[in-house]
């Protein structure tokens, strides 16, 4: 189940569940503080980027640096997500990842504060790029280490928290607004400061990573593939305890069908306060209730027959002090996946294996109608968030002549409205069908925010409707981001199994980068033609629409098809 893994990859010993779930309570936490601070620089930087460009640094080409300085950004996330998102599906190293992005991330910020040349601005958002590809790793643990039924709710969390700092950012810049001195040649004011206070952050952040975050799915991986599904714990109920007694046989030449299977499943009914020991010989109670003992007899020689064992699919009900293994399995069975594992240890095999895995890992997420579909939604949905972002301080501050602060507020405003959708869903259980209905809302959503765009770059003297018009352009943009946030991501979680989902999840954030990396390199060119750019941006979201239509019995219950 884990040969595609490093060999030390996931632990083989028994795990305290408890302790797994309190690693896992904390891990979570820290997961939405990262969530948070990535939203928060996210924000704070496109806020203050083009007055930044245009009131400290000295160049001829401000919109060339403005485009420049914010897709290096993308460009770091771009070629490090699936990168790092292949190695953290083989080894699951996840808090190392943690602590090796976040300490990029405070180098990269400190650097985007310097103003001395243009080139530090656009270095520093490069090595700022480090954190991109943690969203994909954090999805990827999500989808690992908890049940189908509780993934959305957990993505919702995250996302909302990504919102929530969304909402911060502006906030902490109404705090730095009057800020103007000078330590040395230094010059440090409201546009620069962001690069300070989010290095700040980023350390406070990682100080908490290192304590709180652990390597979930090397000890358990919850969404891991059986060998087939997986028998229920109702589907062989323990025989009734009675006073007589037989041992589970460990001597492989003399253990009988029936007691091989007790070995493998361990359905152990024993005295309280002491430890199941999934390894070694169990006394187990049983009765003389033939007609029971029979149906039980049946399935374990069914089994037997196959050449199958079982392997816990969900967390057994056991007591505070009882562990459960990672995997369970024959001991004949153990050896020889051992003896396989050593026969194809050698480096130069090995590098070839992953290689034709990720292949054909790429190669079936490629040639999947769904998935394929998956992919161009987010990298349509990205283009046009990162545009508005690029072209709302223009529209804001350039066309409408309004202030940094005017600006601020309308960020807050639309943040504050993802906040509180993205709450709500992370309370309230959603269905597949309700999260399909609500991306059809988000395509329309998407037309008519391009249409707002193309009004107000021409209609914009009336301020209370100015007013209206950006309630509702706010209100429709968090509608959006849900559908890359929440539906999306889980779509694509459902669709891929463990073994490859930090991997998968990665090429979908590698589109959602490539489609913000095309918009900040043309949006700020592009704005003087908007009305035609977003003309198009209504026939491509109406075309969208239609094929989410046509595809929506795939879309509204999805399976595994990626492994």
């Amino acid at each position: 189940m884990y040969k595609n893994l490093d060999k030390e990859a996931v632990s083989d010993g028994p795990v305290d569940i408890k302790q797994w779930e309190r690693k896992r309570y904390w891990t979570t936490k820290a997961f939405t503080l990262e969530c948070i601070m990535l939203g928060m620089e996210y924000s704070v930087t496109f806020l203050t980027l083009w007055l930044y460009i245009k009131e400290m640094i000295n160049t001829d080409q401000p919109k060339l640096f403005y485009s420049l300085v914010a897709s290096s950004y993308l460009i770091a996330a771009v070629i490090l997500s699936v990168f790092i998102g292949r190695w953290v599906d083989r080894t699951r190293k996840v808090r190392q990842i943690f602590l090796i992005c976040n300490t990029l991330v405070i180098i990269g910020n400190i650097m985007y504060a310097f103003h001395f040349s243009p080139w530090f601005l656009v270095f520093g958002r490069l090595v700022s790029g480090a954190d991109g590809p943690l969203r994909s790793v954090i999805s990827g643990e999500i989808a690992r280490c908890y049940p189908d039924s509780e993934v959305l709710s957990k993505f919702s969390s995250m996302g909302m928290a990504f919102a929530l700092g969304f909402i911060v950012g502006p906030g902490v810049n109404f705090m730095f607004t009057t800020v103007d001195f000078n330590i040395g040649a230094w010059h440090v004011t409201y546009v620069n400061i962001p690069g300070v206070y989010m290095a700040l952050f980023f350390f406070i952040t990682q100080i908490c990573v290192f304590f709180m975050v652990h390597d979930l799915s090397r000890e358990y991986d919850l969404k891991a593939d059986a060998i087939l599904k997986p028998i229920l714990p109702g589907d062989i109920k323990p025989l009734p305890v009675t006073t007589s007694f037989f041992y589970a046989k460990s001597n492989a030449n003399t253990q009988s069908q029936s007691d091989r299977f007790t070995k493998s499943v361990q359905i152990p009914v024993k005295p309280k306060e002491t430890t199941i020991n999934f390894y070694d010989d169990t006394l187990i109670e049983t009765s003389h209730d033939n007609q029971q003992e029979r149906r039980n007899k049946f399935k374990m020689q069914r089994l037997e027959m196959s050449g199958m064992f079982i392997r816990p699919f969900a967390f057994p009900k056991l007591a505070s002090n009882q562990v459960v293994p990672v995997i369970t399995e024959d001991s004949s069975l153990t050896s020889s996946s051992s003896s396989n594992y050593s026969s194809t240890s050698s480096s130069s095999s090995t590098s070839s294996a992953e290689q034709s895995k990720a292949d054909h890992i790429l190669c079936t997420i490629l040639t999947n109608a769904d998935s394929l579909l998956i992919l161009a939604l987010t990298f349509i949905l990205w283009y046009w968030m990162v545009a508005f972002d690029m072209w709302l301080p223009i529209m804001v501050v350039d066309v409408m002549e309004m202030s940094i602060t005017e600006l601020n507020g309308i960020v807050f405003g639309f943040g504050c409205i993802s906040a509180v959708i993205l709450g709500i869903m992370s309370l309230k259980s959603f269905s597949d069908r309700m999260l399909y209905n609500l991306s059809i809302i988000c395509m329309i959503s998407l037309a008519i925010m391009e249409l707002i765009f193309i009004y107000m770059r021409f209609q914009h003297s009336q301020m209370y409707v100015n007013i209206v018009l950006w309630i509702i352009w706010g209100t429709l943009f968090a509608i959006v981001v849900i559908m890359d946030e929440v539906f999306l991501v889980g779509v694509m979680a459902k669709m891929t199994s463990s073994k490859v989902q930090t991997f998968s999840e990665s090429l979908r954030l590698s589109m959602s980068r490539f489609g913000a990396l095309l918009a900040l390199l043309t949006s700020a060119a592009l704005f003087e033609w908007i009305e035609y750019v977003c003309g198009v941006g209504v026939i491509v979201s109406l075309l969208t629409l239609v094929i989410l239509i046509k595809r929506r019995k795939s879309l509204r219950a999805p399976v595994i098809c990626i492994k």
